[in-house]
């Protein structure tokens, strides 16, 4: 499985086996007073032929490059075709305003195949 893509949007479901994407691509996300922000990762994938884990890895790294582990993600529907995506929603608190950075990564017989989107975290003017 290729990773082929990856953006942010404010939200993005699945719906009869389609994608549905609202206010997607997003370049930065203003937090409020408790640092929280809820957004979607949606991840692009190519099937590979004989492709059977269907596991993506995720990571986001800090403005001061501090890794921090995410729950994998997993492409819904493993009979589909050879486009496939998933859409995993996260709520965190992010301390620091900066640029963060997602990571994607996939591993199939062909090798490693990473993709990575970064949103830029604001305060909210006071």
């Amino acid at each position: 499985m290729i990773v082929t893509g990856l953006f942010l949007a404010e939200k993005a479901t699945v719906i009869d086996g389609k994608l549905h994407v609202w206010g997607g691509v997003l370049d930065y996300w203003t937090v409020g007073a408790d640092r929280i922000a809820e957004f979607a990762l949606v991840i692009l994938v190519q099937a590979e032929p004989g492709d059977t884990d269907w596991t993506i890895g995720l990571e986001l790294r800090s403005p001061n490059g501090v890794a921090i582990d995410l729950p994998s993600a997993s492409c819904p529907d493993a009979e589909a075709g050879e486009n496939r995506f998933a859409c995993p929603t996260f709520t965190a608190q992010f301390p620091d305003d900066g640029r963060h950075v997602f990571i994607a990564t996939t591993t199939s017989r062909s090798g490693e195949s990473t993709a990575a989107v970064g949103v830029e975290i604001r305060s909210a003017p006071q």
